[in-house]
């Protein structure tokens, strides 16, 4: 039976974009790439023996979960030789971390292979070893209709804890995939030999006695290495009294992160299988947030023949915050809260996208979103930007607007709905290009005029920041604004203020043009009022009054146009447009500069 159009837009959407399909060749991609890191496992345990491995399955592949190609692995390299009982002792700490430290047996085990260790620290004594070999291995590698791809001196890429190996895949009889870049994800991992104790599940629900089911039939978990330190983020002195104690002790260097993806695995393929809702859902929340957060464009544009730009798209930056973990750690709390398989079918499973959705505003707007195993683990990093939660909670809003208006449409046509969200993308995208052009060119071409930066020293010794000016010369025009530390520091302070005053400018004029704009295009938009200097605030004050009744500004509907053509990597200008409202902005910018200027010396 036929449901509304959304949910036949969805149906389509997991079919076109969203699961792979099922044929040979993805089968054949898949087991030559784990036949590639086998073989390479291999010869770094030939030049080790120290280094024997267990290759484990991991990530949206094995969990049915991938979306658009097979292009994408994730694989656990566990260390054999930590991760029998013996090998380790273990603690589990706060935020989803675990102190592990080698056994005596394994320590003389890891000296006899390491002659020349002093003191063992996981990153320093085993990870970057082992990679260094596997690197090694790696290079000019080809076999199995797999090539290693090299794009930098190193084979292998940072990625978080992870290195990424890049493979060529030209095997197979077929054109659809020959030639496809893969990316392999490899993390170490040592096997704790215990159900984890920190786990914070209630087993007394439906979806409780599944969990607990699950748990009971996997009596282990994988301890892995973290690309940040929530435990110090949330706790910076918690190894405070213990470094005291033991002068020279760090046990920052035996700190692993619990990772669950095994149980996660568990659930997806075992519980719900590649066909459940949960797995659908997951995979159009992934396909949406692909669509809605595109890649990051780096470009340059030049403005006249002086400024090179680097333009970069925040709304990837809002996008970070919603990596498919995130995605999947909502999935799994919807169904916590909604387990009969009915409630994710059908109509059903629209209502379970949106909610989801909607939590994911919620979270963004707390800053927080809790591990749904360690509720003292914040999947966001603390130290995320304000304007990207902001952004990121604007952007979703429109994507749900616009699935909830695909309810209603009077002829479904799956083309023209997937070109609604992509254009709803794309004004995004514009918007964000063309302030950010005008905040680079205000700062530029603002940056040597004489009032603004008397302005800016003004305000900076009223706010008790003076100390930075005690070491210049009473003379300002013969300073380079870089000689030595001190200069540096001046520098980037008065560079912060510059910016608060260009983009309270920027912001006065938007809010006066386009009041009901959600997205925040400067990060001053989102700071709280009382954190502005005085004279900042006397700005924004002057800025409003200056765009109040002026009928010659420009309308808003220039920001949904498109002012660059994109010749990768340079933006060229294709319109005067752009340069036209600069030159507007500029010039009165100077002058409502020089009335701030006025006022805060008593002119």
């Amino acid at each position: 039976m036929a449901g509304t159009p959304l949910e036949t837009f969805l149906v389509d959407l997991d079919e076109t974009r969203g699961k792979l399909p099922c044929c040979q060749e993805i089968s054949l991609i898949q087991r030559r790439v784990r036949k590639v890191i086998k073989a390479m496992l291999l010869e770094v345990r030939r030049e080790n023996p120290f280094f024997m491995t267990t290759l484990i399955n991991s990530g949206s592949f094995y969990e049915g979960t991938k979306v658009g190609k097979p292009d994408e692995f994730d694989f656990f390299i566990q260390l054999d030789a930590f991760s029998f009982p013996e090998d380790v002792h273990f603690d589990e700490l706060l935020c989803s971390t675990v102190w592990v430290f080698p056994s005596e047996s394994a320590c003389e085990n890891v000296r006899f292979a390491f002659t020349e260790l002093c003191d063992f620290q996981w990153k320093k004594t085993i990870k970057t070893p082992f990679f260094n070999i596997f690197n090694s291995k790696a290079e000019n590698f080809e076999a199995y209709g797999m090539k290693v791809v090299t794009k930098t001196q190193s084979v292998l890429l940072r990625h978080g804890p992870a290195y990424t190996l890049l493979l060529q895949w030209n095997g197979g009889e077929s054109d659809l995939y020959k030639g496809m870049e893969i990316s392999v994800d490899l993390t170490l991992a040592v096997r704790i030999n215990s159900t984890s104790r920190k786990v914070d599940l209630k087993f007394d629900s439906p979806s409780g006695r599944v969990l607990k089911s699950a748990l009971d039939s996997l009596p282990y978990f994988l301890a892995v290495g973290s690309y940040r330190d929530p435990l110090s983020e949330e706790h910076p002195d918690y190894f405070k009294k213990a470094e005291e104690q033991c002068p020279g002790l760090r046990p920052i260097n035996f700190i692993l992160r619990c990772s669950q993806s095994s149980f996660e695995q568990l659930l997806f393929v075992q519980e719900f299988g590649s066909d459940s809702g949960q797995s659908k859902c997951l995979r159009l929340l992934k396909v949406l947030r692909d669509m809605m957060f595109p890649d990051s464009v780096v470009g340059l544009t030049e403005l006249d023949t002086i400024l090179i730009l680097t333009i970069v798209e925040s709304s990837s930056k809002a996008g970070k915050l919603i990596s498919s973990y995130v995605l999947k750690t909502l999935v799994l709390y919807e169904w916590q809260k909604n387990t009969d398989a009915e409630l994710w079918s059908g109509s059903n499973l629209t209502q379970r996208l949106i909610s989801i959705l909607q939590d994911l505003m919620g979270r963004l707007k707390d800053k927080k979103l809790t591990s749904f195993f360690y509720s003292d683990y914040n999947l966001f990093e603390k130290n995320s930007r304000d304007v990207d939660f902001s952004n990121a909670v604007a952007i979703i809003q429109i994507l749900v607007d616009r699935l909830v208006s695909f309810k209603n449409v009077p002829e479904y046509k799956f083309e023209e709905c997937l070109k609604k969200i992509a254009q709803d993308s794309v004004i995004v995208c514009r918007k964000e290009k063309l302030t950010t052009f005008l905040s680079c060119g205000l700062r530029h071409t603002s940056s040597d005029y004489d009032i603004l930066q008397k302005v800016i020293e003004k305000s900076l010794i009223n706010q008790g920041k003076g100390e930075i000016y005690e070491s210049r010369e009473s003379t300002c025009k013969n300073r380079h604004p870089l000689e030595g530390l001190e200069g540096l520091h001046r520098f980037q302070v008065e560079g912060e203020e510059r910016t608060q005053f260009v983009e309270i400018y920027i912001e006065a004029f938007l809010d006066h043009i386009a009041p009901e704009e959600t997205l925040a295009f400067t990060n001053i938009k989102v700071k709280a009022l009382e954190s502005l200097s005085c004279a900042v605030k006397q700005f924004k004050d002057i800025a409003r009054r200056r765009m109040a009744g002026r009928d010659y500004l420009p309308s808003y509907t220039l920001w949904s146009q498109e002012h660059w053509t994109i010749e990768q990597p340079i933006y060229k200008l294709t319109s005067d447009e752009p340069k036209k409202l600069l030159a507007l902005l500029f010039k009165m910018f100077r002058e409502d500069i020089k009335v701030l200027h006025d006022k805060l010396h008593g002119c």
